[in-house]
């Protein structure tokens, strides 16, 4: 999950990309 908070933190909107292709990984 930190990684996932690094990234998007670095590109929003790569992670909201990263919510439409796994919806699980948000969760």
């Amino acid at each position: 999950m930190d990684e996932a908070v690094e990234y998007a933190a670095k590109c929003p909107a790569a992670h909201v990309g990263a919510m439409e292709v796994r919806p699980i990984f948000q969760m």
